[in-house]
């Protein structure tokens, strides 16, 4: 059989159509979605992994540090830290009056007769014999139109064979005689952190000008004692001063300056 009869029976077949345009974008989805998916992947590897992390990490507010310890200790070992620990007592208890009488100021009053005049506003200046146990400041304080002497001293208190120590109870020990020219009120107690206190209220009844004084003692760590006390007289020599009508301080109020004390020094 001839070729032309051939294609005669057959026909003529049709054209091979290739999708060319199809196919190239068939091709491009194919590169996009490989592109997609390796994106994909690499989200979902980081996310794991900071799905990993959450767990372990602590919940709630960061740790609170603790605050300093801002106390100092009543130091005479030598006569450097004697004056250490007097120049810190006279800054805690300006604070002291501070927070205990708002707006209570300082004014000079002198230690003995025809001392040199100093300026006011300051509050005292403690004084110590070389490294002795004991420091001792006194100045004048005005609160509310009222006007005094506050008094601060700390002292060893030791026992011996020779020495019975501060009598801490209010009953006199045997064999003293009360003052009748004084009157007396006294109270036992405990500070804050646990140490024997007295409180008294004294008031001159004799011929002498009415004077009041409000003190309290208290026990502090290492066998000291810490005394506090206000008057309403203003100078050296209570026969030529004229008392105040009142104290600037109430025994309330000086009761707290000595808590305020106690709780700077620590043992």
């Amino acid at each position: 059989m001839s070729h032309q009869l051939f294609d005669e029976l057959i026909g003529t077949p049709p054209p091979v159509r290739v999708d060319v345009p199809g196919i190239v974008r068939r091709e491009r989805r194919g590169r996009a979605a490989r592109r997609l998916g390796g994106s994909l992947a690499a989200v979902l590897v980081l996310a794991g992994g900071v799905a990993v992390a959450v767990p372990g990490q602590q919940s709630g507010p960061p740790p609170v540090a603790a605050a300093p310890d801002t106390r100092f200790r009543l130091l005479f070992d030598t006569s450097e830290s004697a004056d250490v620990t007097a120049r810190r007592l006279s800054q805690e208890l300006d604070r002291a009056l501070q927070e205990v009488a708002p707006g209570a100021t300082w004014f000079w009053m002198p230690e003995y007769v025809g001392e040199e005049r100093k300026p006011d506003g300051q509050p005292p200046t403690f004084i110590h014999n070389g490294t002795t146990d004991l420091v001792v400041g006194n100045s004048g304080v005005s609160y509310q139109g009222r006007r005094g002497a506050l008094g601060i001293s700390i002292s060893a208190d030791l026992r011996s064979q020779d020495d019975a120590g501060f009598h801490w109870p209010c009953r006199l020990p045997p064999g003293i005689q009360e003052d009748s020219r004084y009157r007396w009120v006294c109270a036992e107690g405990r500070s804050p952190s646990g140490g024997r206190t007295k409180t008294q209220t004294q008031t001159y009844t004799g011929r002498r000008q009415l004077s009041v004084q409000h003190l309290i003692i208290v026990e502090l760590p290492d066998k000291r004692r810490l005394e506090v006390s206000i008057t309403n007289m203003v100078g050296v020599d209570e026969s030529v001063v004229p008392a105040q009508p009142e104290s600037p301080l109430s025994q309330e109020q000086v009761t707290a300056i000595a808590w305020y004390l106690e709780g700077r020094v620590k043992s």
